[in-house]
């Protein structure tokens, strides 16, 4: 989930595999220390209210609240997007409502949650 992503964005930052893989290792526990899961994916390329915003599911139920990030910057969950289902759960997509956040996604977004576990 975060591994492969964030290896890819630290190996284009210019640090090498071994960095990479010790910088993930300790984001990942410490996340984990505090009870915190942390996805995160590129974005589909959406046109129209509803359309789904990341072919990357959640893999597990949250337990609280999700925060949802659009390239860093916080959009609002149940305005902005919404799970598919109510309260989100394991294995749901999320859609994105361009109507209500003022904008579309593009392939190059990036797109996290977070969320206690």
């Amino acid at each position: 989930m975060l591994a492969a992503f964030q290896r890819r964005l630290f190996h284009r930052a210019g640090f090498s595999s071994a960095q990479a893989d010790r910088l993930v290792s300790a984001l990942e526990t410490t996340l984990a220390s505090q009870g915190l899961h942390v996805v995160i994916s590129l974005a589909n390329a959406t046109s129209a209210d509803g359309d789904v915003a990341s072919d990357t599911v959640l893999p597990s139920t949250p337990v609280g609240d999700v925060t949802v990030r659009v390239n860093g910057l916080e959009a609002e969950l149940g305005l902005d997007c919404y799970f598919e289902t109510a309260p989100p759960e394991l294995g749901a997509r999320l859609l994105w409502r361009g109507s209500a956040a003022g904008y579309q996604l593009d392939s190059t977004d990036v797109i996290s949650f977070t969320y206690g576990v």
